[in-house]
């Protein structure tokens, strides 16, 4: 709920956009070089702009240790990857994860569904914020904000359209567990259809980028076991300690398809997984395609194990949007899964029988389905928000701040 602790939550925050260039992108070595020059551009700006910490991205030849990023940046200011922009001095201590220190301008492939626009001059990029903690949501995200408001002052035209997503990444600062995981994936697969998805803009929900993993997650494809539910369900003592379901318990509808024991035997299907990587893989669509939900694999250093590692949720359904209340409501309500999902085994369970019984009485009501489950999860506040939201979606408007062609304006 608001204000409520969030157990150790910590997010960050990854935004898509478009800057547009001079060179088309079919000249691959003027291309990297060009993208190099634009997103260090971007990153000086905005670090002077704003006062943060901004670093890029490198881009390096195959024998090269140098690009046009970093050949003038002292070893000090070196990233794993990139290199620090601003201010000229290094403010991180462990070098393996100094790039979560700052604001990070990267290169993102931001494909449109048109090739003639891949060829043109859309360069794609991406700013990763540092690691937040709910201190940072509370006070609604100042820093982010400096950063949207100052994006239409650099000296690049910043294009918005469908191909670009508002990733929210969320972890725990204890570190990702197989049991996690299997809560926070069966939240999603619970909320993907009647909450998520009806808060998507209809060219980002029918997008390859927001696909469910209800729909196309690998472990959902492969066929369920012969086995009956009952059976499945003995073999899997923490399925049945956290969650109060049988398919008996769930009414035919949107949120499982309208096939509860199909719904159900996918659940089991991710409780059947015996560690990390298996889940991970299975998450994604054949498993190679990141689907609207992943687990990132993020190991710590010096280990090649994903328990306790600093793994994150990412959920990548969001289009892409400079309006900041639009941004952190998304925020508030994947940090709010991420409490629900760190709940011990009673409370846990407890929050998915609320869930449940609001999806079961969905075709009883005409109120909308996202607005009764942000109630359940103690969002309420949000409604009128997104009502506003639904509204604009529905009249065509799915970026905030930008012209009809999609380009960035300044905000008052």
């Amino acid at each position: 709920m608001a204000g409520e602790p969030q157990n150790g939550v910590r997010f960050g925050v990854e935004l898509e956009f478009i800057v547009q260039s001079s060179l088309p992108n079919d000249l691959t070595i003027t291309h990297n070089m060009d993208h190099a020059n634009n997103r260090k551009s971007v990153a000086l700006q905005l670090g002077r702009i704003t006062g943060l910490p901004f670093a890029c991205q490198c881009k390096h030849g195959f024998f090269d240790n140098f690009c046009s990023i970093c050949i003038d940046v002292p070893n000090d200011l070196r990233l794993p990857s990139g290199c620090v922009i601003w201010p000229p001095r290094a403010i991180h201590g462990s070098w393996s994860q100094a790039q979560y220190h700052y604001y990070y301008v990267q290169w993102e492939s931001l494909l449109s569904e048109n090739v003639e626009e891949n060829r043109a001059t859309r360069k794609g990029m991406e700013i990763s914020t540092p690691i937040y903690d709910n201190n940072a949501l509370t006070a609604g995200l100042p820093q982010l904000t400096q950063v949207v408001k100052a994006l239409p002052c650099v000296d690049r035209k910043i294009i918005c359209d469908s191909t670009c997503g508002l990733h929210v990444h969320v972890g725990l600062k204890q570190g990702m567990t197989l049991l996690l995981a299997k809560k926070m994936v069966t939240l999603v697969m619970l909320l993907e259809r009647c909450l998520i998805q009806p808060l998507l803009p209809a060219s980002r929900a029918g997008s390859m980028w927001a696909l469910l993993i209800c729909d196309h997650a690998y472990l959902n494809q492969q066929g369920n076991s012969c086995l009956t539910a009952a059976d499945l369900i003995k073999q899997l003592p923490d399925f049945r300690v956290h969650v109060p379901l049988t398919p008996t318990d769930m009414e035919p509808g949107g949120w499982n398809n309208h096939h509860p024991e199909k719904f159900f035997k996918d659940l089991l299907s991710m409780w059947r997984t015996e560690n990390l990587d298996a889940l991970r893989a299975g998450l994604l669509r054949n498993s190679i395609a990141k689907l609207g939900f992943v687990l990132c694999a993020r190991t710590a250093p010096d280990t090649s194990k994903l328990e306790g590692s600093p793994s994150t949720f990412e959920f990548r359904y969001p289009q892409m949007n400079f309006d900041m209340p639009f941004i952190r409501r998304w925020v508030e309500i994947f940090c709010r899964l991420g409490t629900i999902a760190n709940l011990d085994a009673v409370p846990y369970r407890r929050m998915l029988s609320v869930i449940v019984a609001v999806l079961n009485q969905l075709s009883t009501t005409r109120t909308p389905p996202w607005e009764l489950l942000l109630r359940a999860l103690g969002l309420g506040h949000q409604v009128p928000g997104w009502q506003d939201q639904v509204r604009k979606h529905h009249s065509g408007i799915n970026v905030s701040h930008v012209d009809r062609d999609g380009v960035l304006q300044p905000q008052e």
